[in-house]
């Protein structure tokens, strides 16, 4: 899943992914930011790409730096070292004490490594049985459950 989660390198996300998660309520506590979020990040996307407002709910946040948007490179690594992943699911793989954080740093100091491996973790996804029918569960997200407070 590291490498997979390498794709970030030419994603983007909208504001609204990330307003109430990590720039304004973290945690669930008004007007509190995430702490693994860089400070300097957590500003600029306050001030200029997501203020609290509902007009800024579909502004897009790159992934990765935009000169890299392009490009499948390494830097999106780089960044989480700096504490610059914009989406929480890609900041946590640097968390202190993740199991990932040594995965993280090979990939961000090796660009060979990335070059070789994101190509072979996409062809292992693309060979996975997809479960089709009444094979499997579909698991709906928690607010489309209900009256089940999960």
């Amino acid at each position: 899943m590291v490498v997979l989660l390498g794709a970030h390198t030419v994603g983007v996300t909208h504001c609204i992914k990330i307003k109430k998660t990590r720039l304004y309520s973290y945690g669930g506590k008004p007007n509190s930011t995430d702490p693994s979020l860089d400070p300097s990040d957590a500003a600029v996307y306050k001030k200029f790409v997501c203020p609290n407002t509902a007009s800024s709910d579909n502004n897009i946040l790159y992934l990765d730096t935009q000169s890299s948007v392009s490009r499948i490179d390494n830097s999106y690594y780089k960044r989480l070292q700096g504490r610059h992943g914009v989406l929480s699911v890609d900041q946590n793989l640097y968390a202190n004490g993740a199991s990932t954080k040594k995965h993280v740093d090979n990939l961000a100091n090796n660009v060979i490594d990335f070059s070789s491996l994101f190509p072979k973790a996409l062809i292992k996804l693309s060979e996975l049985k997809v479960l089709t029918g009444t094979q499997g569960e579909v698991r709906k997200p928690p607010e489309q459950h209900d009256g089940f407070p999960y």
